[in-house]
């Protein structure tokens, strides 16, 4: 989502907001990578027991989101007292109300992304629904390019990071039922 938006904020002139997003994004990307790494640790698990019964593997299934769920909470809102205090010292000219504004929107992602990441590394692709993850990308990809634009129409620059948080937070929502409905069926 993040490439796009950057073309669309490009688009309306809203450089400067780029760049603040762009700082934002990067912090959320360090941010991804311990739980990258735990999706790829459970993921020879996850493939090795998918014979289990299908109760089981969804029961730790579930398990996982809610701690992941939970540390994810914990640390958007650490995010929320911390990161300004070191975006005031170590970066002042991009401490402005903008980029709190984008944060404090952006924040809002962190839980279902940890989740979204976990899930589709640890769970998803080693029990053989990659495919879910790439149809439900694609469809949330396509509609937040059209809501980038409508919401910047009725809401400036700052449509654009609502967009994103509707869009990246509904789609795995999305992606979690299906694969818990895929779960449920098999």
């Amino acid at each position: 989502y993040t490439r796009v938006d950057i073309f669309v904020l490009k688009s309306f002139s809203f450089v400067e907001e780029i760049g603040y997003y762009d700082l934002v994004n990067r912090v959320f990307a360090l941010l991804i990578v311990p739980f990258a790494i735990f999706g790829q640790v459970k993921a020879p698990n996850v493939a090795r027991h998918r014979g289990r019964s299908n109760k089981e593997f969804l029961m730790d299934f579930k398990n996982t989101l809610v701690y992941v769920f939970i540390t994810g909470l914990i640390i958007a809102i650490l995010l929320y007292f911390i990161l300004p205090i070191f975006i005031q010292h170590l970066l002042p000219q991009f401490y402005t109300d903008r980029m709190k504004l984008i944060l404090i929107i952006l924040l809002g992602v962190v839980p279902l992304k940890l989740c979204g990441v976990v899930s589709t590394i640890g769970f998803i692709t080693p029990s053989g629904f990659a495919r879910i993850t790439m149809y439900v990308t694609f469809i949330f990809g396509l509609a937040n390019i059209a809501m980038d634009y409508l919401f910047i129409y009725y809401f400036g620059f700052v449509g654009v990071f609502w967009a994103t948080l509707l869009c990246h937070n509904l789609a795995i929502i999305v992606q979690l039922s299906i694969f818990m409905k895929k779960l449920r069926n098999v």
